[in-house]
């Protein structure tokens, strides 16, 4: 693959940075992902239209991961994406409802939380409730870089049809 130039990229496609939606010819494109990201065709090339916005605001490959912020994973919004490391992308990860909490054999819940690739054990709970409450309080304090503590709030879903 070759590596798409900034003038190619814009001389090719449009981008709306207040909608995150990607147009040719005034038409919208792009296709949901399997894992619900969007992908845009460009030039026999397929490409994650969130890094491509990236580039097409900032005039540079991004070199890590991009981020999005909310967890929606198809609002491509340049408000809402953000370069990040791995560790940090992985903070506002969708995971399931019980999130850091597991249910151990003797029925009590255990919050455990991911910093630095490494899991802290958060302690032993009689209840789910309190292994969850256990859990987002030490996210709010250990995982500044996603802080919201509950589940993200949704954007603009920009899926288009190619």
């Amino acid at each position: 693959m070759r590596e798409l130039t900034l003038s190619t990229l814009r001389a090719s496609i449009d981008y709306d940075a207040e909608t995150g939606v990607f147009t040719r010819n005034g038409c919208p494109i792009g296709r949901v992902y399997r894992r619900g990201y969007i992908m845009v065709q460009l030039l026999g090339e397929t490409y994650l239209a969130h890094r491509l916005a990236w580039f097409y605001v900032h005039g540079e490959h991004p070199t890590r991961n991009i981020d999005h912020i909310n967890g929606v994973k198809s609002d491509n919004r340049i408000v809402n994406l953000r370069e990040c490391n791995q560790s940090e992308n992985q903070q506002n990860r969708r995971l399931s409802s019980v999130r850091g909490c597991y249910k151990r054999r003797n029925g009590r819940w255990t919050a455990q939380i991911m910093i630095g690739y490494r899991s802290k054990k958060l302690g032993t709970y009689d209840t789910e409730q309190q292994a969850r409450e256990a859990y987002l309080a030490a996210k709010l304090k250990m995982h500044t870089f996603a802080p919201f503590g509950v589940e993200p709030t949704g954007g603009a879903a920009n899926a288009a049809v190619n």
